[in-house]
């Protein structure tokens, strides 16, 4: 009997995504690794600070007294608090640990993606598009246990905000609005990941940074805490770029420990 060819991940069709049967092993780590690179993401950041800086400069001439920077400042504030929650929700000592393990048990390496029923269950779809999961509730688990320490957190840095930098009233609306869209948007992202077919799986830049938060599901689980912009995991030591498992196979495929 010929061999079956094999279709790499990211030159798959729609419809061979969607038709595919249930991985025995792994969903798609070692191949994901090897076919996807990281050369796209530093575009979309850059793309995405661009959109950024002319947000913040907007603020700027729309608010009186606000500097061309204040947004930019909120949104580096932001990630960090977003990243120290993240990180702490890995930690078994939080009270966020096991409402978070929750999500990862649903989604380990062999079973990243929802499968019909699931999508049908949370989305009312099988092929949910942007628009079904931009709404947080069914994109996020919305409980104070969970996501409470990162709503403290974010009063707490419209508080040091307005009381210390004696930042304007309209620059601190902006924030909201700015916190607003990236929590909605990065959310609705993150949750497409796990849906095997989402439209956006036709794009390069889509799948490495797909890749890269199938990483975050492997192995102890310890990096890509940014989700999106991996910057600041690599400011920290957290960024992982390849299935660790692929690497130990390497490793012990060439001789090494």
């Amino acid at each position: 009997e010929p061999r079956r060819k094999f279709t790499p991940v990211a030159t798959r069709t729609h419809h061979q995504q969607r038709t595919m049967p249930p991985p025995k092993r792994r969903m798609f780590g070692e191949g994901m690794a090897r076919e996807s690179e990281v050369s796209h993401v530093p575009l979309v950041l850059s793309t995405m600070y661009a959109a950024l800086v002319a947000y913040s400069v907007l603020c700027s001439l729309v608010v009186p007294g606000a500097r061309w920077w204040t947004q930019c400042a909120f949104y580096a504030v932001f990630l960090v608090a977003f990243y120290v929650w993240h990180w702490a929700a890995h930690q078994a000592w939080s009270p966020m640990f096991k409402a978070h393990m929750e999500h990862h048990k649903t989604f380990t390496a062999t079973l990243y993606f929802l499968n019909d029923e699931q999508l049908v269950e949370r989305y009312g779809t099988p092929s949910p598009t942007m628009w079904n999961i931009l709404n947080p509730s069914k994109s996020t688990h919305l409980s104070f246990e969970h996501e409470g320490p990162l709503w403290v957190a974010f009063i707490a840095i419209l508080t040091v905000a307005r009381v210390a930098a004696r930042c304007e009233w309209g620059s601190l609306v902006a924030a909201v609005l700015l916190a607003a869209v990236l929590g909605s948007v990065g959310s609705a992202l993150h949750s497409s990941f796990h849906i095997r077919a989402f439209a956006l799986q036709r794009y390069q830049w889509y799948r490495e940074l797909n890749m890269i938060h199938y990483c975050h599901h492997l192995g102890n689980q310890k990096s890509n805490f940014a989700v999106l912009n991996l910057g600041v995991d690599k400011v920290f030591g957290t960024f992982l770029q390849a299935d660790p498992l692929r690497k130990k196979r390497t490793a012990t495929a060439g001789g090494g420990g």
